[in-house]
């Protein structure tokens, strides 16, 4: 519903007050920022503090789920794996701990113990997420003290650039979705990025790899066996001992008790090991670990977040850019419709009730002015849209395939009347003018 003053003051003067009223608000909203913003750099000072290279730092259990064959403990402390005891139990795996060692069967062992000849084992992603925290408490001091905080367009760019780190940090601590590309998270290649062999003790083989990855804040750990992809360069196994017709292996290998061939998600695929040698992945084992001082880092990063995007959204309304919500062209256009939909379908009713009042002929003041704020509003919609995404979305003409081949469909353009938009409601629609204007056939 509008409000309208009477009695009525003319266009320009009414635009004019708005505009100073919008001028005064923005002002106020960039003095209520200032205040906020001492807020968001104590959210992420807290979560630099829960990053920070602190001893005797978070000690973490590795165990596979119902089986044996990862077991341990690492200790991370700020970005880094300082310390760790990994025990594996793989079948393509030889063991290199005596049956007299142990209370089970035989395992692997690997450990990991702070070294001055060693190199660091660095999180890949808790480094990144560190390294935009640290940009973004740069860029409130700006805000702040460096840069223009009356300066409506400086501090939206300021507040588009904090947004992005905190997106950003959300997603490389939220890890990769199943599908999603590998590089698009800092040391999610594993290929590239697994641990080098002098970080354990003894060094780990040539064909094996372990890698640390972050997924939904908690502490990953993937071991890989490998082979070479050319005929004959596998490694032998004892799961690949020669067949005999003597003891237990006949019994075994008629029956089907013997140890079966490991299966994984990444079975026949080639992978370049180290940029060296093309390899397969002949066993996968996977296991993570919930780490509390992650797990409030990502809810502080989400909350901040959107605490940031909400400010942006006052920002926009403020200073008269129309809320993005499609993250693509099409989820934008059609955002945008939507937003057109409502103001076409409120004007319509205004003009209902003005016809009802007396005010029928369509050049009278009232009609004139309802016009005049109907385009205005649609126009505030639209803004920005070709600048970001071309001319070439705004006019987008389709097509469906027929026998005949390609038949074109009425025109999607922005601008549709009210009565030629479907989605309309039929009570909106202005009663003179929807039975003499039909929307066009849908062929």
């Amino acid at each position: 519903m509008a409000t309208w003053l009477y009695p009525r003051i003319p266009a320009h003067e009414q635009r004019r007050a708005e505009d100073d009223t919008l001028r005064r608000e923005l002002q106020w909203l960039l003095k209520s920022l200032q205040g906020a913003l001492p807020l968001l750099k104590e959210g992420l000072e807290e979560c630099a503090s829960l990053l920070a290279p602190r001893e005797p730092g978070s000690t973490l259990v590795l165990s596979s789920l119902r089986s044996e064959n990862v077991k341990g403990f690492v200790t991370r402390v700020g970005t880094k794996i300082v310390k760790g005891d990994i025990h594996l139990r793989l079948t393509t795996l030889l063991p290199n701990t005596p049956r007299t060692q142990t209370a089970s069967r035989p395992s692997t062992r690997l450990t990991l113990a702070p070294s001055l000849a060693a190199p660091d084992l660095v999180l890949p992603q808790l480094f990144a997420v560190k390294s935009l925290i640290n940009d973004s408490l740069d860029v409130i001091d700006v805000s702040r003290w460096s840069g223009e905080p009356t300066d409506a367009s400086f501090i939206s760019s300021q507040l588009k650039l904090l947004h992005d780190h905190l997106r950003d940090a959300r997603a490389y601590i939220k890890g990769s979705a199943v599908g999603e590309p590998l590089d698009l998270i800092p040391g999610g290649e594993w290929w590239l990025h697994s641990a080098h062999a002098e970080f354990f003790q003894p060094q780990l083989p040539d064909l094996l790899s372990l890698h640390f990855t972050i997924q939904d804040a908690n502490i990953v750990l993937t071991i890989r066996t490998l082979a070479p992809s050319s005929p004959g360069g596998t490694p032998s196994t004892p799961s690949e001992s020669p067949f005999s017709l003597s003891g237990f292996s006949l019994r075994n290998k008629l029956l089907g008790l013997g140890p079966k061939a490991p299966n994984h998600d990444e079975m026949g695929e080639i992978f370049e090991w180290r940029s060296k040698t093309d390899v397969v992945v002949r066993e996968k084992a996977r296991v993570e670990t919930g780490d509390p001082s992650l797990m409030s880092v990502a809810a502080k990063l989400s909350a901040l977040e959107h605490e940031v995007a909400r400010w942006r959204y006052n920002f926009r309304i403020l200073m008269g850019i129309h809320t993005i919500v499609g993250l693509c062209p099409d989820c934008d256009l059609s955002s945008r419709r939507a937003a057109e939909t409502e103001v076409l379908a409120a004007f319509a009713v205004e003009r209902r009730r003005a016809g009802t009042a007396g005010d029928s002929d369509e050049f009278s003041p009232l009609v004139e002015q309802l016009q005049c704020e109907q385009d205005r509003q649609v126009e505030k919609i639209w803004a920005g849209f070709a600048a970001r995404w071309g001319p070439g979305p705004v006019g987008i003409q389709r097509s469906k395939s027929s026998s005949n081949g390609p038949v074109p469909v009425a025109n999607e353009g922005r601008m549709k009347l009210d009565w030629l938009r479907p989605d309309l409601p039929k009570d909106a629609r202005m009663p003179d003018t929807a039975s003499d204007h039909q929307a066009p056939s849908q062929s």
